[in-house]
């Protein structure tokens, strides 16, 4: 299966930041085709810190989230394109209609600089970095 949007989940790939990032999926998808070249990158809402304003002691924090989401996103893709191979085998590629739903922020529980809990995110508990 092709690989369209997913970029590298190793460590190296994070260590900019996700603005940095962001501007390399971006420049992938309009090379590969997948979006005019013309379209241009919306800018970030205002809610969304810039990499910059990240404490350089919570980037590699920050960091560590990216990777887990990249390996939870490389492992998604992985099984998606198992079940399209199957379809494949069977045949029945070419009569098959796929959307592929991607919600990353869809309820944006853990808010917006991350956690390390679920738990602690839900109940207003603040995650500090400087924790054990």
């Amino acid at each position: 299966m092709r690989r369209i949007f997913a970029e590298s989940s190793a460590p190296e790939s994070s260590d900019d930041g996700w603005d940095k990032y962001r501007e390399r999926t971006f420049a992938r998808a309009k090379a590969r085709g997948c979006i005019p070249q013309d379209a241009q990158l919306a800018p970030c809402p205002a809610s969304m810190a810039s990499w910059g304003s990240i404490p350089a002691a919570e980037r590699a924090f920050q960091r560590r989230l990216m990777e887990v989401f990249a390996g939870f996103a490389e492992h998604a893709d992985y099984k998606a394109g198992k079940g399209i191979a199957e379809i494949e085998r069977q045949g029945k590629l070419d009569n098959t209609l796929i959307f592929y739903i991607w919600g990353g922020k869809g309820s944006s529980s853990e808010g917006l600089y991350g956690s390390i809990s679920e738990q602690l995110a839900q109940n207003g508990i603040p995650t500090r970095i400087s924790n054990p």
